[in-house]
């Protein structure tokens, strides 16, 4: 049992194939991408200080504090709460439109 086992490893490695990861093309250029207009759009919905908000944590990478600073909130957790209601305003104007994923892609 035991040179069965160590036979069948040894034509394993021997046929088995081995790339590099540097060979393997990750991203996938036929795969549809979300529209960037689109999400403008409906980002847009929620207004302009939404829009800041958001931008600053995501896009800015702001962390809660600067952006409570920023944007005069009383501290770290007001400015969890309206980042919160901001993504809420943005999910709801989805949910009335009813939208799926695939609107928002090209």
């Amino acid at each position: 049992m035991g040179t069965a086992k160590h036979l069948w490893l040894k034509r394993y490695r021997q046929t088995s194939q081995n790339v590099p990861l540097g060979d393997i093309d990750l991203f996938d250029d036929n795969v549809a991408s979300p529209s960037n207009n689109r999400l403008m759009r409906f980002l847009e919905t929620a207004g302009s200080k939404c829009m800041e908000l958001l931008k600053g944590f995501y896009y800015d990478d702001l962390s809660l504090t600067e952006i409570a600073d920023r944007f005069g909130y009383s501290g770290v957790r007001s400015a969890t709460v309206q980042k919160y209601k901001c993504l809420e305003k943005v999910r709801e104007t989805i949910k009335q439109k009813a939208l799926v994923y695939d609107d928002f892609m090209e």
